[in-house]
């Protein structure tokens, strides 16, 4: 497998669509580091252990921080598309990216993968901004899940479709706030887990505790119920970035329509996280065309 290693304060830019790593996967191993417009693909999607195609994790007990993924494609691996554990990583931001989960090798049998996100560490915070996330089967994401770790996860304006387990899997040690999302054909939108800790509003007023300001509402066609779980501890988690999720500007949940470029690789200028609202997001009937 032999990943490549990334180390702090280091800018991995591909250009135009030819930005494909093709077999390799990354290992985010320091802070202050960008990934943008890269496309990993052919990890192993065989074998069950064949690879994670982007690690991140501290050092000890010192968490990374200052983590950018942005417009990254990730299609046919082997195990998670992303995944943080160890001394875990603070200020993650992941946006505009298109997590592919098409494949020939499903342990559901259905052509999705299972192993979307693992959200772990000592002290993770992170936000995921503007994904497309889709035939998957579960952990899309997986936050939490381990005794003495902290999780806390921010999702605002992903469109998930076509999920044939589970999306959201928010378990010990997670604390997760989810707005603006659209589900489409999504079995379970979460997976319910008593011990996570899961804010999920149902009223545009529930937020403001939280983030100090009203929430915008998710949007579920076709799919299962997204359901909150111990919705009163979140709150505390997310003081740390609490200022700066008040300030983002979210848009109404909606699909991502064909031919904005608001995901993936090959188009950087426009987008959830870079611009304004109306400028990327419309309304769209079906599934987005892929580049």
């Amino acid at each position: 497998m032999n990943p490549l290693i990334v180390g702090s304060n280091k800018t991995l830019v591909g250009e135009g669509t030819s930005g494909v790593l093709n077999g390799k996967g990354l290992i985010l191993a320091g802070s202050n580091i960008i990934v943008q417009n890269i496309h990993i693909t052919n990890l192993n999607p065989h074998l069950v252990w064949g690879g994670d195609a982007i690690t991140i994790r501290g050092t000890g007990n010192t968490a990374n921080k200052n983590i950018w993924l942005d417009h990254v494609k990730i299609s046919s691996i082997g195990r998670q598309m992303v995944v943080i554990n160890f001394a875990g990583a603070t200020a993650v931001s992941i946006s505009n990216c298109d997590f592919d989960g098409r494949t020939k090798y499903s342990t559901s049998c259905d052509g999705h993968h299972y192993w979307g996100f693992l959200l772990l560490g000592k002290k993770t915070e992170l936000s995921l901004i503007g994904n497309y996330i889709h035939h998957t089967s579960g952990r899309s994401p997986k936050i939490g899940g381990h005794n003495g770790e902290t999780s806390v996860v921010y999702a605002a304006n992903n469109y998930f479709f076509e999920n044939s387990g589970h999306a959201f899997d928010v378990s010990t040690g997670g604390y997760a706030l989810a707005e603006g999302n659209y589900f489409t054909s999504v079995k379970l939108p979460s997976a319910n887990d008593p011990k996570g800790n899961f804010l999920v509003p149902t009223a545009p007023s529930d937020c403001r505790s939280t983030i100090g300001r009203d929430c915008k509402l998710n949007i579920l066609t076709n799919s299962g119920t997204l359901k909150g779980t111990s919705q009163g501890k979140v709150a505390s988690q997310f003081a740390n970035v609490k200022a700066m999720i008040k300030g983002y500007n979210v848009a109404p949940a909606t699909t991502f329509s064909v031919g904005t470029g608001n995901f993936g690789v090959g188009s950087l200028g426009n987008s959830v996280a870079q611009s304004s609202p109306k400028q990327s997001v419309k309304q769209s009937d079906g599934n987005p065309v892929e580049k």
